[in-house]
């Protein structure tokens, strides 16, 4: 498939690019999410035309406008595109998307809605919020055509759906919800961390017995819903587990299939795996994870496009690459779409693992029997496709007339009639970005002239965040146009060492961590740095503006923590160098490049730096992850990754992801601070008695201070105000702000910590 464009010519040639198109793919379903504005350079035909089949999800959850002539070219892109695919599928989409379904007649083609966002209202902070409204989740609501209230997340009132539900639901009378296959709710949740239904995300096991080969084809999400007990009864000889439809994987459900395994280990002869996803490989499938009975046959692994400009996650045979697997190194790879050379994208961590697995040594029969159960699977998922999906009732809005409501033009039946187009080439497309640059890269433009450079020769380090060159990792951050010098250059090394974190934080495969670190500064790096891609191609100065102020204050605070918790291993010297003197629009400018190289050894202990937990009070916490700097104005601390039912701190309110700042008064800098002063404190305290004070922060809340009485003796109790409840993780729901300052006490969770 070729790269998505948007159009070169339009009625006014100096126009900006203002639409991006990022593009994923995984087998035979394929996502294109759209973010900008969609007007008459959005050449539909030239997209459609290079769409090859399979399954197409459209996220348009950042599309912030549709012009008229936007309009024509997109219906053209949906004509076009309906004609190829096997079936189509509509997330997240903008109510400006919402209101040209209402509006245009076909705009949406053969496809099914299966989420949009809705305007809500708080008047008590004069705001308004964009809220994600699933069809087939809130269909009972959406039929009486009104949403519910819901409690705003600043100031804990109420916030009301702020359209006119007769208008804004009209589309849905033709368009009744109908269930997400399995492989499409999968695609959406390991490939985009988005949610469907709860039935769609639910694991769905097909069963094939031959012989003594059994066959088990898993398709969802693996959490602690996993049947491990039902699915191990019974089953001996050869097993093999097709795990090309695993979604998402929580550490509850990374247990159960550890449990699997131990279980089955006796009985079975052999346990063959194919079709393991990326995150399957680093998490689950060391020696330990399998019984010492597993083999990985085949495996997915990310490679990027120069040419393309694409990354695609392709199948790794491992026993016909066993020889360059076993040196930790990558096969190479042709572009399935140009047939140019490639280079692995992998993680440090999947690479290392790499040697660790074993060489399959399996018999010619039974990989011939395996490509039978895998065909016998695809003809019954064909199958199932063709029959259609079920319709649910319409929709019947309030004053409506039943006969409107049961005609209509209903996509679902158009959708049977879909002729079936099988893809079985193609790879995970992980980012295909479209920016306004000018021919050299730099964003914007703005720039007329190059006055001066450090280097006659543009180096092409400068194009990169992240590479590996033999056995040093580099990291390189870039500044934006700045009319200092200087400044230039602490933005640069504030950049680039922020992707040091950043890459440090995707090695690390550590699910407690990755639960209750990771999950706390992941969506808002994310937001921040995608705010300042959409506001770069944007129009608006003033949210450019915002944006880059956004981003330079998180990366200024993520470097910060780096050089005060990395225990000395963060880099101090720049590797390289390049900056540009710039004639622009808005005077003359400056541009920074810089670059750093950590040894591999020294990346190893950085990772192991931050993932290390300590333990102490029956608690464990590691140290403040630079990254966090994206969410939270500190730059040091302890966050606690796991709390004993016994222990005395889950008494005084502690829980996982807390961040603890101090105790009693002594500054906590990271794990091992953390450590050493619960335990001075603690046995001080166990002494004489008193009470153990802790300054913590929890989610956004301003940081408390919660207390522990502890006894002569040891004995712990809560202190008055203490007052053991429920967790919460949302904001206060009472209307009446708190008395309180900043530096309350009390419970952490606790709604009257007074009381």
């Amino acid at each position: 498939m070729e790269p998505a464009q948007t159009r070169t010519g339009s009625t006014d040639p100096g126009a900006k690019q203002k639409l991006r198109i990022d593009k994923f793919s995984d087998g035979g379903i394929t996502c294109l999410k759209l973010a900008g504005t969609i007007d008459e350079q959005f050449d539909g035909k030239k997209i459609a035309s290079g769409f090859k089949g399979g399954t197409l999800v459209l996220d348009l959850a950042d599309i912030e406008r549709i012009s008229s002539f936007g309009i024509r070219e997109w219906v053209d892109f949906i004509t076009g595109i309906s004609a190829k695919v096997t079936s189509l599928w509509f997330v997240e989409c903008a109510p400006k998307v919402v209101d040209q379904f209402n509006m245009v007649a076909n705009f949406g083609g053969a496809g099914q809605l299966v989420s949009f966002y809705a305007p809500y209202r708080c008047d008590y902070c004069d705001d308004d919020r964009r809220r994600l409204v699933q069809v087939a989740q809130d269909w009972e609501q959406l039929k009486t055509g009104k949403l519910p209230e819901r409690t705003c997340e600043s100031c804990g009132n109420q916030e009301y759906f702020d359209e006119d539900p007769l208008t804004f639901f009209s589309f849905l009378q033709g368009h009744p919800p109908v269930e997400v296959p399995s492989d499409v709710a999968a695609f959406l949740a390991s490939k985009l961390n988005y949610a469907v239904a709860d039935g769609s995300r639910k694991l769905k096991i097909e069963k094939q017995i031959d012989g003594r080969a059994t066959y088990l084809k898993l398709s969802g999400d693996l959490d602690g819903a996993f049947p491990t007990n039902k699915l191990a009864e019974g089953l001996e000889g050869d097993v093999m587990f097709d795990l090309s439809g695993i979604g998402k994987i929580d550490p509850a459900g990374a247990a159960e299939w550890r449990q699997l395994m131990a279980q089955i280990a006796a009985p079975v002869d052999r346990i063959l795996l194919v079709g393991c996803p990326t995150a399957f490989v680093e998490r689950l499938t060391k020696t330990e994870d399998l019984a010492n009975k597993g083999i990985v046959l085949t495996f997915s692994m990310p490679y990027s496009c120069p040419t393309c400009r694409s990354t695609s996650a392709r199948e790794i045979d491992v026993a016909l690459h066993y020889d360059v697997l076993k040196f930790a190194t990558p096969p190479e790879l042709k572009c399935l779409d140009c047939g140019g050379p490639t280079t692995c994208a992998a993680s440090e961590p999947l690479l290392a693992h790499l040697p660790s697995l074993p060489k399959p040594d399996v018999p010619e029969e039974l990989k011939k029997q395996l490509k039978h159960f895998q065909e016998e699977a695809l003809k019954k998922q064909l199958a199932a496709k063709a029959s259609g999906p079920a319709m649910a009732a319409p929709l019947v809005l309030p004053g409506q007339p039943q006969s409107v409501a049961r005609g209509g033009f209903s996509w679902a039946t158009v959708l049977v009639a879909v002729a079936i187009v099988v893809a079985m080439g193609g790879g995970f497309i992980v980012f295909q970005g479209y920016k306004n640059k000018n021919q050299s890269g730099r964003e914007g433009s703005e720039v007329q002239a190059t006055l001066e450079t450090s280097n006659p020769t543009r180096p092409g380090w400068v194009d990169n965040t992240f590479f590996r060159e033999a056995d040093r990792l580099l990291f390189v951050g870039h500044s934006t146009l700045v009319n200092d010098k200087a400044d230039g250059f602490a933005e640069a090394e504030n950049g680039a060492l922020e992707e040091v974190a950043n890459q440090i934080g995707l090695s690390i495969r550590d699910p407690q961590w990755i639960d209750f670190v990771r999950q706390q500064f992941e969506g808002h790096r994310s937001k921040a740095i995608g705010d300042l891609e959409k506001a770069t191609v944007s129009a608006d100065a003033a949210e450019l503006e915002r944006a880059r102020r956004v981003t330079r204050e998180g990366r200024k605070r993520v470097a910060e923590s780096l050089r005060k918790t990395s225990s000395g291993l963060a880099p101090t010297e720049r590797n390289d160098v390049y900056w540009e003197k710039l004639q622009t629009t808005g005077g003359v400018k400056y541009q920074v490049s810089i670059r750093y190289a950590i040894p591999k050894p020294t990346f190893e202990k950085l990772v192991e730096t931050y993932s290390m937990p300590e333990t102490a009070m029956g608690a464990k916490a590691v140290s403040f992850f630079p990254s966090l700097g994206w969410r939270y104005d500190v730059t040091e601390g302890a966050v606690i990754i796991k709390v004993a039912n016994d222990s005395n701190l889950r008494f005084a309110g502690i829980q996982e992801a807390d961040l603890i700042l101090a105790g009693m008064d002594r500054v906590v800098h990271d794990a091992r601070s953390w450590k050493r002063v619960l335990d001075e404190e603690s046995a001080a305290l166990t002494i004489k008695g008193g009470t153990l004070v802790l300054k913590v922060k929890r989610g956004d809340a301003p940081a408390i201070d919660t207390r522990l009485r502890i006894a002569q003796g040891g004995q712990a109790s809560a202190e008055a105000g203490n007052r053991l409840h429920q967790t919460r993780s949302g904001p206060r729901t009472n209307s009446t702000p708190s008395s309180k300052s900043k530096n309350q006490t009390g419970n952490i969770w606790d709604d009257n910590p007074e009381e």
